[in-house]
């Protein structure tokens, strides 16, 4: 069990954000945060970020995967986080099932999914690919301005 998880409903609209440094460079999938069906990622992810994921979508990216309908979306920025360099990474899903991800306070991705988050008790869950810092999470889609606003808030 993590001690750093919490269980939370992420159907329909939701956001989570979070300050995160990588700490080594990754040779497979590395978890940063977010939401799964267990309390580690050995479960099933439901609304996470990954540096460098590699079993599904392309590699070498900053991956941000939402589950709709059952199936396993994904939205990804071009490149994965440098290891040793603090970033604000965030991912939003809305009412119109977009879903956006955002780096340092500035939209870098976005894509349509088909459908809300599938509905399962998921965990919050802080993962051990770097230092996580700051992580929140909404039961809203925040814009643009908020992300951005949020990001060098205090909690």
């Amino acid at each position: 069990s993590n001690p750093h998880s919490r269980a939370q409903d992420v159907t329909g609209e939701a956001s989570i954000m979070a300050w995160v440094r990588v700490t080594s460079d990754p040779v497979a999938d590395q978890p940063l945060f977010g939401f799964w069906n267990q309390t580690t990622d050995s479960g099933s992810s439901y609304f996470c970020i990954y540096n460098r994921r590699t079993s599904f979508g392309p590699a070498d990216v900053l991956q941000a995967d939402v589950r709709v309908g059952g199936s396993l979306a994904a939205v990804s920025y071009s490149s994965r986080l440098a290891v040793g360099e603090w970033h604000h990474v965030a991912v939003t899903h809305d009412s119109s099932f977009m879903t956006r991800l955002y780096i340092d306070g500035v939209e870098v991705a976005t894509s349509q999914r088909s459908g809300p988050i599938s509905s399962a008790t998921t965990y919050l869950v802080k993962e051990r690919a770097g230092w996580v810092d700051n992580m929140r999470s909404y039961n809203v889609a925040l814009t643009a301005e908020q992300v951005a606003y949020l990001m060098d808030q205090p909690v």
